[in-house]
């Protein structure tokens, strides 16, 4: 499968599963659970994707506890949790580490976040079962196995389709870049998704 994107649910500790998905050009999703970041880095390397997404902060605040692109997420509605608070510190270390190894090997990489697609692409919350996220999902296009998935890599296939939406110009970062961005779909990506089927 040639993957156009990658999407990580990134975990605060090797020690708690990372959910992953590789999104192909069709759409077809692959996921899986892994915990360490040499698995995750392996994942990249064997199927090199075109641009890698991740659910977790790739920057601190310079001042304060919220980024730019937090409050902007915030004024509309999304709500995020600070990169400084508690185990948010923890996991915005993991993801800086992480995003720095990718680079070097050439990958571009991005932040996301699945609370903003679900919003922005009109998704079932996630208070609701997995199963009715995943038949949304379908209706979009995407081609996903009847495997049952974990919460962690539902996320990731949220981040995966932000990823490759970002290469097709349907979604854009959000924040100065100073401070760090967050990668949004545009909401015109709903009508692009759904023209594919």
């Amino acid at each position: 499968m040639r993957s156009t994107s990658l999407g990580l649910d990134l975990a605060g500790v090797e020690k708690r599963p990372t959910g992953v998905c590789l999104l192909s050009e069709n759409l077809e999703a692959q996921t899986c659970t892994v915990y360490r970041d040499n698995e995750l880095i392996g994942i990249a390397l064997r199927f090199r994707p075109s641009i890698i997404g991740i659910d977790a902060p790739l920057s601190f605040p310079r001042v304060g506890g919220l980024r730019d692109c937090d409050r902007k997420l915030i004024s509309m509605k999304i709500r995020v949790l600070p990169p400084i608070l508690g185990g948010m510190r923890m996991l915005t270390r993991r993801a800086v580490r992480l995003k720095e190894k990718f680079e070097a090997e050439g990958f571009k990489v991005i932040e996301c976040f699945p609370g903003a697609a679900r919003k922005i692409l009109e998704l079932p919350g996630k208070t609701e079962p997995k199963e009715v996220a995943v038949k949304a999902l379908r209706k979009l296009g995407l081609k996903i196995g009847e495997a049952r998935l974990s919460n962690h890599e539902l996320d990731a296939v949220l981040v995966a389709l932000t990823a490759r939406l970002y290469l097709e110009g349907l979604a854009e970062p959000v924040g100065g870049e100073a401070e760090g961005q967050i990668v949004i779909p545009k909401p015109e990506a709903v009508k692009w998704l759904t023209r594919k089927l």
